[in-house]
């Protein structure tokens, strides 16, 4: 009975060990979760007018969870996936043409690539909006959520000249490091 309880205890210990270095060191040592803001960023973000002592929070009351729902049940229903959640065939899309965004042309030309990634040429600026073009919305290119598959692959190279890259927010499915690499 001592032998299984050293065991046991060994066990809990170096899963305990294991759950702490995956929490605590590798984002910080991995530059794609980011960094704490400091200096004249972080007194900007602390005079924002949704910024209170305890972080960003909504200026109206938001909900987190669907009626009936809670943090549970909403991470049960994301385990155990569901039909319809996933595409079952290659997503058609259409070729896309550069030529919209050339320099010399005034108009405005706009671009979905799916999720949140989205070209827009006003005047003579191109702005790229929450650029994800990696194969998974993750720190890690092993796992992580999978992109959809489309008929047309693209990928950072295959756009025009960016003026300004736009971050609605730092979510992975947002702010692709290897993108903004």
């Amino acid at each position: 009975m001592k032998k299984l309880f050293k065991w046991s205890f060994i066990i809990f210990i170096s899963l305990a060990l294991l759950i702490f270095v995956a929490i605590i060191i590798v984002p910080k040592m991995t530059p794609s979760f980011g960094a704490r803001a400091e200096g004249k960023y972080l007194e900007r973000i602390k005079s924002s007018v949704n910024y209170k002592e305890e972080g960003f929070v909504n200026l109206l009351p938001t909900p987190m969870y669907t009626s009936g729902d809670s943090f549970f049940g909403t991470f049960l229903k994301f385990i155990r996936g569901g039909e319809d959640r996933k595409p079952k065939h290659v997503i058609q899309t259409t070729s896309f043409d550069k030529s919209y965004y050339s320099a010399a042309d005034t108009s405005l030309a706009l671009t979905w690539f799916g999720h949140s990634t989205v070209l827009l040429k006003i005047g003579s600026k191109t702005l790229l909006m929450d650029p994800v073009f990696s194969d998974h919305a993750s720190p890690f290119s092993f796992m992580g959520p999978r992109s959809f598959p489309y008929s047309e692959d693209y990928s950072v190279e295959d756009l025009p000249g960016i003026d300004a890259v736009l971050i609605s927010h730092d979510h992975y499915d947002h702010l692709d490091y290897e993108t903004i690499r």
